[in-house]
């Protein structure tokens, strides 16, 4: 919805959506005069691996996926993103993270705590 939402705002924007798989359920009611639909393309990968092609893109957004990998992992992920993007180019970043200390848990936080809870 993000990448429909940016190609409605900007007209010349085309946005390409990696994720592990697509969900099969409605991606928002197309309007017939909306083209922004025909500028995302909807593609499974895992953004670890998938085929970045150096200097080609001018924002990257990661929503919601850092949160699932390790630093190591997330550090990995940040070069090959760097590595994508033109000069100028930006790294938007939508997560939610663990809080570090149970003394400034909040009830947001303890809330998220079990989201991210590990055995």
């Amino acid at each position: 919805m993000y990448a429909i939402a940016f190609c409605r705002r900007y007209r010349d924007l085309r946005a390409r959506v990696l994720d592990l798989r697509i969900a099969t359920g409605k991606r928002g009611t197309k309007r017939a005069s909306d083209c922004a639909y025909d500028r995302v393309k909807f593609e499974v990968g895992d953004i670890r691996v998938v085929s970045l092609q150096p200097c080609s893109t001018d924002v990257v957004l990661l929503a919601n996926v850092m949160h699932h990998f390790d630093e190591s992992t997330n550090c990995n992920l940040m070069r090959r993103v760097a590595t994508a993007l033109r000069p100028g180019g930006l790294v938007i970043v939508i997560d939610a993270f663990r809080c570090g200390s149970v003394e400034k848990m909040g009830q947001l936080e303890g809330l998220l705590d079990l989201y991210f809870w590990r055995c």
